[in-house]
């Protein structure tokens, strides 16, 4: 008789590399929460002083941490978000979409660069926020509704 160990083991490595239905995680999306996690244990060691709770001592940083480290903690997490969940970059024909994939990756983009301008500022002023930003803001949200509405009048 086998031991649960074995069992346990053999069952894991059935995993598909990419989901099938079979409602298991599958090695991309486990890979995705281990990227997270690791994402999240690095921001926490910029937002503790004495590191995560003297457990990780090596990650406790200065008072002041470095804003070029912060976005990198931050694209870790929406990476690791990416591939544990994509089913969220699917379009309406269950494939992944490149259009879809832009826009997270610019939105990442616009949230990295605001982190790093703004890790060491204390008003929205400071950063240097004005209508102009706005304005790209409300371009790349309405490029995405234009960008629907043609798809739809292609087909």
């Amino acid at each position: 008789m086998k031991s649960s160990k074995f069992i346990r083991l053999s069952n894991f490595l059935k995993r598909d590399l990419i989901r099938k239905d079979e409602g298991k995680l599958t090695y991309v999306q486990l890979f995705g929460f281990l990227l997270i996690t690791l994402g999240i244990i690095y921001f926490a060691s910029f937002l503790l002083p004495s590191g995560i709770i003297d457990i990780l001592p090596f990650l406790k940083l200065d008072e002041h941490p470095e804003s070029s480290e912060v976005p990198i903690a931050f694209f870790t997490i929406m990476l690791g978000v990416a591939f544990a969940f994509p089913d969220m970059l699917k379009g309406q024909t269950k494939e992944i979409s490149t259009m879809r994939i832009i826009v997270f990756m610019f939105a990442n983009v616009i949230c990295m660069l605001l982190l790093k301008i703004g890790w060491d500022k204390h008003s929205l002023g400071e950063i240097g926020l004005d209508g102009y930003w706005m304005g790209v803001i409300a371009f790349y949200l309405v490029q995405r509704q234009l960008s629907h509405i043609l798809k739809m009048q292609i087909k």
